[in-house]
């Protein structure tokens, strides 16, 4: 989400992590460059894709469950839950 996304830039620029265009970087080149490659290549594989659909649809919420395993594995390995309040865990909660 949004607010979770700016609270974990937020930590990782305060902690000297790195700068906001190396972190947007990261965040364009792992999330919109695949959704983006995804919609350009849709003329080309869609007849493919609908009869596939079923398998497909198990592709990708394990690729997703990769990617927040993954994720969640890199911040417990750096540490950021030593850097991040408990009020903005707390807020990322509600």
């Amino acid at each position: 989400t949004p607010l979770l996304a700016g609270l974990l830039m937020r930590s990782e620029l305060q902690s000297g992590g790195g700068d906001m265009l190396g972190v947007m970087r990261s965040i364009m080149l792992t999330l919109l460059a695949p959704f983006i490659i995804g919609h350009l290549s849709r003329p080309l594989i869609g007849r493919w894709i609908d009869r596939n659909k079923a398998i497909l649809s198990k592709l990708d919420r394990g690729a997703i469950l990769l990617v927040v395993y993954t994720a969640f594995s890199a911040a417990v390995v750096e540490g950021i839950w030593q850097r991040v309040s408990a009020l903005d865990i707390a807020t990322i909660l509600l």
